[in-house]
């Protein structure tokens, strides 16, 4: 498949981590493409948490300013001293004002200084020495198939925990033909199923 156009297709079900790869000219549906990391996922619940970090990012700039503004003050001069200025300051005269210069000090205050840097103790040292063993270590990849599916719905309803990102995955793929199959072929109950996620999920 390497060097060939190919045509994309999200997945119906909303899963993130799978995309249905065609034939750029004939459609012709060529296989599913996975990513593990992203696999359960929905792909319209990623895109809701981003827009509400954006949301966070811009408020908590706009209470910067406001902060700033109401310590300090504008430092754009006010027009009743407009007429006080007199005529245009030339390249080698400067003005200023007292909210110019407490604004400019808090600019100041705000950039980090730089410092030496001292040298890591043994205890630190140590601590980042298991900290590269460990990333070094490759991850384990969670296949979810039906495999998975049917050994999350045996720990459930043995009384076992599951993390929320299986449990709402489990229960996203109850709701497709082949998980209600899957429920049945495992001889389960749906509904008691459906309440041990609810406690999982709370």
């Amino acid at each position: 498949m390497i060097g060939r156009t190919v045509f994309c297709k999200h997945d119906p079900y909303d899963d993130a981590g799978k995309i249905w790869v065609f034939g750029n000219e004939t459609r012709e549906f060529l296989f599913i493409a996975y990513n593990p990391e992203l696999s359960g996922k929905s792909r319209s619940e990623i895109a809701r948490k981003r827009r509400q970090v954006q949301t966070q990012y811009k408020k908590a700039i706009q209470e910067t300013k406001n902060l700033l503004q109401a310590k300090y003050g504008d430092p754009i001069l006010p027009s009743e001293h407009y007429e006080n200025l007199g005529m245009p300051p030339t390249h080698s005269e400067t003005h200023t004002t007292h909210a110019l210069e407490a604004y400019k000090a808090a600019i100041d205050a705000l950039k980090t200084k730089p410092s030496e840097p001292t040298p890591l103790t043994a205890l630190e040292l140590e601590m980042e020495r298991q900290l590269e063993t460990k990333q070094k270590q490759p991850s384990p990849v969670i296949v979810r198939d039906d495999g998975y599916f049917c050994k999350l719905c045996n720990q459930l309803m043995a009384g076992e925990d599951i993390s929320q990102d299986d449990a709402e995955w489990v229960r996203r793929f109850i709701n497709l033909g082949r998980g209600r199959a899957l429920v049945n072929f495992e001889g389960l109950n749906v509904e008691k199923l459906l309440g041990r996620l609810d406690q999982v999920q709370t």
